[in-house]
C-alpha cells in the first residue's frame, strides 16, 4: 500500500490528495502530450486497410431478455437509471417484452437513446503488497 509521494517539494500522505494529484496528471498528460504531435495532411482512411468483415446487432426477442434479466446478480449496484438488479430480476416476467422491443427498435433504426451511451465508472482500491 501507498503511503505517501513525493511531488516536488511536497509529500502527499492523505488518500484525497493522492488521488487528487494522480487525477490532475492524467487529465493534463494528454493535452501536453499531443502538443507534440506533428500535424499531417491526410486523411485517417488512408490507414485504413479494406476488410470483408463487418459488424453488426441481432435482433433479440422477449425470452432471451427475460433470461438475461432473471441471471442478474441480485447484489449488483444500480446503474445510472438507480433501479436494482434486484428489481429488475423480480419484475423480468413483466418488463422483458417491453425491453425487447425497445432493444429491437433501437437495433432496427440504429437510433440508441444517449443514456445507454453513459457509464457509471467507479475505480477501484488496489492494493499492493511488494515484498523486498
Amino acid at each position: 500500500m501507498i503511503n505517501e509521494i513525493d511531488i516536488g517539494n511536497r509529500i502527499l500522505n492523505k488518500p484525497s490528495e493522492m488521488v487528487e494529484e494522480f487525477n490532475q496528471y492524467f487529465a493534463e498528460i494528454g493535452p501536453e502530450h499531443a502538443k507534440n504531435i506533428k500535424k499531417v495532411d491526410s486523411c485517417y482512411k488512408n490507414y485504413l486497410c479494406s476488410t470483408e468483415k463487418h459488424f453488426s446487432l441481432k435482433e433479440t426477442d422477449c425470452p432471451t431478455v427475460f433470461s438475461l434479466l432473471f441471471k442478474l446478480c441480485k447484489s449488483k449496484a444500480t446503474g445510472l437509471d438507480n433501479i436494482s438488479a434486484k428489481r429488475l430480476r423480480e419484475c423480468a416476467d413483466l418488463i422483458s417484452d417491453s425491453l425487447a422491443y425497445l432493444f429491437h427498435q433501437s437495433i432496427k433504426t440504429g437510433i440508441f437513446p444517449d443514456e445507454w451511451k453513459c457509464a457509471r465508472v467507479t475505480p477501484l482500491r488496489m492494493q499492493v503488497n511488494a515484498m523486498i
